[in-house]
């Protein structure tokens, strides 16, 4: 076992946010992101990846997966997987729309093995920023509702991570 990674294991939920290419990558001080990718090699619990948009930053997001999890496929989760159910139920998946931009979000996921019968490994929230609305929920920035649905929607994934 590397140095240190006993108190990596510690992490049964481990939330990233991915920002920018930059952040991905592990040239000069690209170390946020990129350092916590390599730590997912000794991650036991559920990583969970998020606020990033658009193609460039999914590809780089993509490349740094492959790079932690080779044999790891990125799979579409729709409404019926049991994290959007796992204390709250989020009846509509897609209603969370990015909260600057309005792009309606995708869900994708790592399971062990590469098989949805076992347990999620990896969530990735593309096209969203569900942080944002908790950030800025007691200002009145965004609709009352769409900040619940985002808080029920980040309960549900540490209760997931915490039961699976």
């Amino acid at each position: 076992m590397a140095e240190g990674a006993a108190d990596r294991r510690q992490f049964e939920c481990l939330p990233v946010t991915c920002h920018s290419e930059d952040e991905t990558e592990d040239d000069a001080g690209g170390e946020a992101t990129g350092g916590i990718v390599k730590n997912l090699r000794w991650c036991v619990g559920f990583a969970i990846f998020e606020d990033f948009d658009g193609p460039e930053q999914w590809s780089v997001f993509e490349a740094q997966m492959r790079r932690v999890l080779p044999e790891g496929r990125l799979a579409r989760l729709d409404k019926t997987h049991a994290i959007f159910d796992s204390f709250f139920r989020i009846k509509d998946i897609d209603a969370i729309l990015h909260p600057m931009y309005g792009l309606r979000p995708s869900y994708y996921g790592i399971f062990e093995g590469n098989d949805p019968s076992r347990r999620l490994m990896v969530v990735a929230n593309f096209d969203n920023d569900v942080p944002e609305y908790w950030e800025w929920s007691g200002q009145g920035m965004f609709a009352f509702d769409a900040s619940n649905e985002a808080y029920k929607l980040g309960v549900n994934y540490v209760i997931y991570g915490m039961t699976h």
